[in-house]
């Protein structure tokens, strides 16, 4: 017995299509996916290690991008509604890869690498960074194979459905600043060019990116905060648009279009907004990003309680977010003579300010 079995494994998976049963321009075998999965993991590692500072294990990275759907070669490449119509269902064809799987290092792979391969061929997708990162490159290169139909005018209503399932999954770790990278600085070049279905894909983006409970979260110009997208964006409009400075600085009856912000500027031309700001003229003012109304050594402790407000149904219901905006704007100009607490709950950094909210 040796490893002639696993190496004719890599033939079957050259023969088995990705998206089975429906028309494609494009081909793709599950063979070209593991490739380029493991392409894009490579990138998203080093978006993190150089931008996001921190370290990858690569060789954990590079065996969980190359072997994620090794096992595909038994069951095939089952359509992704079909595994997930109910959790029996996806528990059943789990637990038929898994014995195969089982099985097929058993009487094929030597006893001295079972071990090993038993590890390689087991669900990837944990919940460590290098887990987290083949959950996006995933889903990534399946956004990709969606935008290459969409593009060449591929009909079927189903590729915008895996394009907009894609992001909405990739979205969920935008705590990873790889994620936040991929939206901010790659993920727009994807609109530039004109074809059919583009402005139904921008426009599912930012449904995906601006809204929501993990919205995109963006820096206010004038205070510095980095806030949920919700605080940059006018409600009520025929044509809505995003502002360069948030709504807790707009309270303070601030003019939006006297503060540059390019990044919103930037996206707001993308999803097909509008823009109120004063237009990007190209020149970083370096001055300016050390005016910021909040200082930087405060700027966590509102980002966090902003946050838990936004998130808190009992707080919205009770209090209005007027009112919180204007507690908010006290608090920074020392009105009030405290800074939320990271280190307390809620409902305690409320009351000390005098909001009084009931909560069960």
């Amino acid at each position: 017995m040796g490893l002639n079995a696993y190496i004719q494994g890599f033939n079957s998976l050259e023969s088995i299509d990705r998206a089975p049963g429906y028309f494609k321009y494009q081909h793709h075998s599950v063979a070209d996916h593991s490739f380029r999965t493991a392409e894009l993991a490579q990138m998203m590692g080093d978006i993190e290690e150089v931008v996001g500072k921190q370290k990858i294990n690569w060789k954990a990275l590079y065996e969980k991008s190359l072997n994620h759907d090794y096992t595909e070669r038994f069951i095939g490449d089952i359509k992704t509604p079909v595994k997930y119509a109910t959790p029996q269902l996806r528990k059943m064809i789990g637990d038929v890869e898994e014995t195969m799987t089982a099985k097929f290092i058993k009487d094929e792979i030597p006893k001295e690498f079972q071990k090993i391969y038993t590890k390689r061929l087991s669900e990837g997708k944990d919940d460590t960074l290098e887990g987290k990162i083949l959950s996006i490159c995933d889903k990534l290169d399946l956004l990709y194979e969606a935008y290459g139909e969409i593009e060449l005018g591929n009909p079927n209503p189903v590729f915008m459905q895996m394009f907009k399932e894609s992001l909405e999954t990739i979205k969920k770790f935008d705590d990873l600043t790889c994620v936040q990278y991929f939206i901010k600085k790659i993920l727009p070049d994807l609109f530039k060019g004109d074809f059919a279905g583009k402005d139904k894909m921008q426009r599912i983006a930012f449904s995906i990116l601006l809204m929501g409970k993990n919205s995109l979260k963006f820096q206010c110009a004038s205070c510095g905060l980095r806030l949920d997208s919700l605080h940059f964006k006018q409600e009520g409009l025929m044509n809505p648009k995003l502002t360069s400075i948030c709504d807790i600085c707009l309270t303070r009856n601030l003019n939006a279009e006297d503060y540059e912000n390019p990044v919103i500027e930037n996206i707001s031309q993308v999803m097909l907004y509008g823009f109120v700001g004063k237009k990007n003229t190209g020149k970083l003012n370096l001055e300016s990003l050390n005016q910021y109304l909040v200082g930087s050594d405060h700027r966590r402790q509102y980002e966090s309680f902003i946050q838990d407000y936004d998130g808190n149904e009992v707080a919205l219901q009770q209090l209005s977010r007027s009112e919180f905006n204007q507690a908010i704007i006290k608090s920074e100009d020392k009105e009030i003579n405290y800074i939320p607490n990271s280190n307390v709950d809620f409902a305690v950094n409320m009351k000390t300010w005098e909001l009084k909210l009931t909560f069960l």
